[in-house]
């Protein structure tokens, strides 16, 4: 079962990776004749149309992220919630890996860190 979807996958990623280079090549020729193809070489304006296919098919699209969010307690009580560690530690101006290691409970102390106590939600 696992190789089907790994070659469902691999299938998905040569389409597409076949349709960027329909794209680039059918946009090089139709730009062959204008000032562009005149004044760079044809590499040039290849790897151009490549990157702008590239920033196209991912417009709009949401980037991959990591972020949990994550709570802040004190004395037991919910304090505040956040979207990210790294908005939490921006907002108390401390490093992230402070806020993440006590998230996880890393420290001696247990989830604390700068009087608080954090949870990953």
């Amino acid at each position: 079962m696992i190789g089907i979807i790994k070659r469902m996958n691999k299938n998905k990623y040569d389409e597409s990776i076949k349709r960027q280079e329909k794209v680039v090549q059918d946009s090089l020729i139709a730009i062959e004749s204008e000032l562009l193809g005149l004044w760079y070489p044809k590499e040039t304006v290849e790897k151009y149309m490549n990157f702008v296919y590239t920033i196209g098919f991912n417009h709009g699209r949401k980037e991959p992220t990591h972020e949990k969010r994550v709570q802040k307690f004190l004395n037991g009580n919910l304090i505040e919630e956040y979207p990210s560690v790294s908005n939490a530690a921006n907002i108390h101006r401390v490093n992230k890996s402070t806020i993440s290691k006590a998230a996880l409970g890393k420290f001696s102390s247990g989830h604390k860190a700068i009087g608080y106590e954090w949870y990953y939600v």
